[in-house]
């Protein structure tokens, strides 16, 4: 019971929202809820899928995200390759960029993953192809898509300033 009443935030406060990002162009987008499915312009010939989940408090963000994303805990994924490097937005923010080529059952899918963050939030976004030449002829869209990630605004930094401070916690 302490678990739930120290971390639900009843939607008050820092809660998972929708972030600023320059999707790539032409593709086509099916939202569902907070979650964004990007469809590449000739899918499902060219079947690769951009998904950008919401901004989570950092409180809430699974750890090994990148990991989670790129299949690392299903117990039925064989990995061909794995690679997860450091990257940093031309936004400042921070995270790591995954690569992989993983086998599930019978299913052969590569993955380029991407968590990044700041002091507040975290942000993914998870591209999926069916093969390594899918995802390279998409590779250049998806990286500046992930480059063009905004972190959310902190209205703290400008409810500081004025006479309503105390209620900055449901303005948020």
């Amino acid at each position: 019971m302490h678990d739930l009443v120290v971390g639900d935030f009843h939607v008050l406060g820092m809660r998972r929202r929708r972030f600023e990002y320059a999707p790539p162009r032409g593709w086509q987008p099916i939202v569902r809820g907070f979650v964004t499915d990007w469809l590449a312009p000739e899918y499902p010939r060219d079947a690769v899928l951009l998904t950008v989940y919401p901004a989570n408090p950092l409180a809430l963000a699974p750890a090994k995200l990148v990991a989670m994303l790129l299949g690392a805990n299903r117990t039925d994924a064989r990995f061909e390759r794995q690679t997860v490097v450091p990257l940093r937005t031309s936004a400042g923010l921070a995270g790591e960029l995954g690569d992989a080529a993983v086998v599930i059952g019978e299913r052969r899918l590569v993955k380029l993953c991407a968590v990044l963050h700041d002091a507040r939030f975290a942000y993914a976004l998870d591209a999926t192809a069916g093969s390594d030449d899918q995802l390279a002829a998409h590779r250049g869209d998806l990286e500046r898509t992930i480059d063009s990630v905004q972190p959310l605004p902190n209205p703290f930094d400008q409810v500081r300033e004025h006479e309503y401070a105390a209620q900055s916690y449901w303005i948020e």
